[in-house]
């Protein structure tokens, strides 16, 4: 029988935090992703897909909460420097969390 393509996999197989991954997250607060390890992981995410160990689901689920993680990087990185904008700034920030 054929382990789950689970979580706990895609760490095991280093798709998603290696501990190169661990490393620059602590030193950088953020992984920088190449593209070469961005189709890596792309590519590790269809071949589980297409083997049946990770399910369609997860995959959408993961690419939605990855381009979520991009909308909010942007946003809180567009901080506004007068206080008139950050009305504006919050309400958008309340929709990005999901709050509005």
């Amino acid at each position: 029988m054929q382990e789950p393509f689970s979580i706990s996999c895609l760490f095991h197989h280093e798709l998603i935090f290696s501990s190169a991954d661990f490393e620059e997250l602590n030193r950088d607060y953020e992984i920088h992703m190449s593209t070469g390890k961005l189709i890596r992981i792309g590519l590790g995410l269809v071949w589980g897909v297409l083997t049946g160990g990770f399910k369609m689901n997860s995959l959408k689920q993961f690419l939605s909460a990855s381009g979520k993680a991009g909308q909010v990087k942007a946003h809180y990185q567009a901080y506004p420097a007068s206080p008139v904008e950050f009305p504006a700034w919050v309400a958008k920030a309340s929709l990005l969390w999901g709050e509005a």
